[in-house]
């Protein structure tokens, strides 16, 4: 099992709507879809119980609010997998995910190659 770090930052993004439910709801309301840390990593969760079988919510750690970012601590046994994840994902999923480290090492395991203003 590998223990990694997930770097948020503590930015909200504008946020296109992918779905019918997005759409639905931006109408409802009439506003923007914005989405922060916490829906980016809610997202990621999903998607890799998808992909893999593998909970993140269950190999949660820890987690620390610092001024200018969110760090998730967890272990996972599919660790390529979920770079793998990571690399098919767009720009628009990845918006608040900087960077995936390795506790042990402190090690930088994958960067989001994205630019965000």
């Amino acid at each position: 099992m590998k223990k990694i770090i997930l770097v948020f930052n503590n930015k909200s993004f504008v946020r296109k709507p992918q779905t019918a439910a997005e759409v639905a709801y931006i109408e409802s309301f009439g506003g923007e879809y914005k989405v922060n840390s916490g829906d980016i990593y809610e997202f990621l969760t999903r998607k890799f119980k998808e992909f893999t079988g593998e909970d993140l919510n269950e190999s949660f750690d820890d987690q620390i609010y610092e001024e200018k970012s969110r760090v998730i601590y967890c272990r996972l046994n599919k660790l390529d997998e979920f770079i793998d994840m990571l690399n098919g994902f767009d720009k628009d999923q990845l918006c608040c995910l900087d960077e995936v480290r390795s506790e042990d090492s402190k090690n930088t395991l994958w960067v989001n190659k994205f630019q965000y203003e």
